[in-house]
């Protein structure tokens, strides 16, 4: 039965608009890659698990990281990254500073790479990091476990989902992507000590490192606690160091920023003296003493950080989803230019 040609010509319009909606997001997979992977679903997924119970706070050393690292290196195995510790596995392995020589003690960092496409560019790293531990067990009555679902749980699973959205979109990058997992950053960035005195790719192939560690908390609208009042809002978060060895990097993340979902990007804690020294105490620190531009992505402190509360239940995994595809895209784009960030400040 033949259409009326007034539904005929509404099914063409609609034909075109649909033509149209398609080649405006393959254009934008080509340049951002493919963000739409990542999901609040597959967020939450890997986080209650990361942040559960019976991984104990994740402490360093303890079962509980142990068991976090192996979930990790899964994934990895079964998303087909290609395996960048030691002795052809996921985990580069290091000794806890100061175990008695007797009795040593060991942890491990998680390290895999996805190769780029291009026969130079390839054997240049965009790396991106995230700690995988956090404090532990306390003792006494009631919750005693510090789970860590921001700090650094939001981390851990957003380099997760960045590196399943790289291995399973169709737009290969020309540079290769690290991925470390550093362990023992709260005793002392301990893991991204290692790592970058001792890393599995030649340290002068790394051309940026992007460091994540808590982006998964806002603070909700008329909340006037004294304790939340450094916390980011929904659509803001804290970018610290994005232009003190290159401002061409810092440049590039705003433009990326921009062109994605244009979050507040919060500059405080890169103020000249800063009281909290944020700079200085996460991992991405031991990648800029090797002269790597850096950029660390913070949503700020909040009543919960470093307290048994720090539960699943409180993030916000619109925010959470929305910084992670921006890191993401901003690593895909950077994997992807003609040329590395330039190093122009000491």
């Amino acid at each position: 039965m033949s259409e009326p040609q007034g539904n005929l010509r509404r099914m063409r319009r609609l034909a075109t608009v649909l033509a149209l909606a398609t080649a405006v997001s393959a254009v934008a997979q080509t340049k951002y890659g493919n963000t739409d992977a990542i999901t609040q679903a597959r967020l939450k997924a890997h986080l209650e698990f990361v942040a559960h119970d019976l991984l104990e706070g994740r402490g360093t050393p303890s079962r509980g990281l142990d068991l976090a690292c192996e979930y990790v290196a899964t994934q990895l195995k079964l998303w087909g990254a290609k395996a960048a510790g030691d002795n052809v596995t996921f985990f580069q392995k290091f000794e806890i500073p100061g175990s008695p020589a007797d009795n040593k003690q060991y942890t491990q960092n998680v390290v895999a790479i996805i190769p780029g496409s291009d026969p130079v560019l390839s054997k240049e790293y965009v790396a991106i990091g995230a700690h995988i531990d956090h404090v532990g067990m306390g003792q006494g009555s009631g919750d005693q476990i510090f789970n860590g679902a921001d700090d650094d749980g939001s981390g851990t699973v957003a380099m997760l989902e960045m590196a399943h959205a790289f291995l399973t979109g169709t737009s290969k990058t020309k540079r290769s992507i690290l991925f470390v997992w550093h362990a023992g950053e709260e005793r002392g960035l301990w893991g991204s000590a290692h790592y970058a005195n001792n890393p599995t790719v030649p340290i002068n192939s790394i051309i940026a490192q992007l460091n994540i560690d808590m982006i998964g908390r806002s603070r909700p609208v008329g909340d006037n606690k004294d304790s939340n009042k450094m916390l980011t809002g929904p659509d803001s978060i804290y970018v610290v160091g994005s232009n003190r060895l290159s401002t061409e990097l810092g440049k590039v993340l705003g433009d990326v920023n921009r062109g994605l979902y244009n979050l507040k990007y919060d500059y405080h804690y890169d103020e000249p003296n800063d009281p909290e020294n944020i700079y200085m105490r996460s991992d991405h620190y031991n990648y800029a003493v090797k002269g790597i531009p850096i950029a660390f992505w913070f949503d700020g402190v909040h009543e919960d950080y470093h307290q048994v509360s720090d539960h699943v239940d409180r993030i916000d995994f619109r925010k959470l989803e929305r910084v992670s595809r921006t890191i993401f895209a901003s690593a895909h784009f950077l994997a992807n230019r003609t040329t590395r960030p330039k190093v122009d400040e000491k």
